[in-house]
């Protein structure tokens, strides 16, 4: 009798150490799957910043050229028109 409470105690021992094995790997497999949507997560904020980066860099870029090219003044040739008729029909 006494073999066979030991080896019952080491079968309890056995499935104890089972179940904490498996919560164990249940618990990883949650932190795995919370973990791959922050990564994707991540991912998405990575490609916003850098479309809206890119953005305003070409917004500076433009902005940059107007100020070094500024168009010429709207007026009309001199001798062109009568005094006071200038962009007149």
């Amino acid at each position: 009798m006494r073999s066979e409470a030991e080896k019952d105690r080491r079968l309890k021992i056995a499935i104890e150490m089972i179940d904490e094995e498996l919560t164990t790997k249940e618990l990883d497999a949650v932190k795995r799957t919370a973990l791959e949507k922050v990564k994707a997560e991540l991912a998405g904020t990575a490609m916003k910043l850098s479309v809206t980066k890119e953005l305003a860099m070409a917004d500076h870029r433009v902005n940059i050229h107007k100020h070094r090219n500024p168009t010429a003044p709207v007026i009309e040739p001199a001798g062109k028109a009568a005094p006071g008729k200038s962009f007149a029909h």
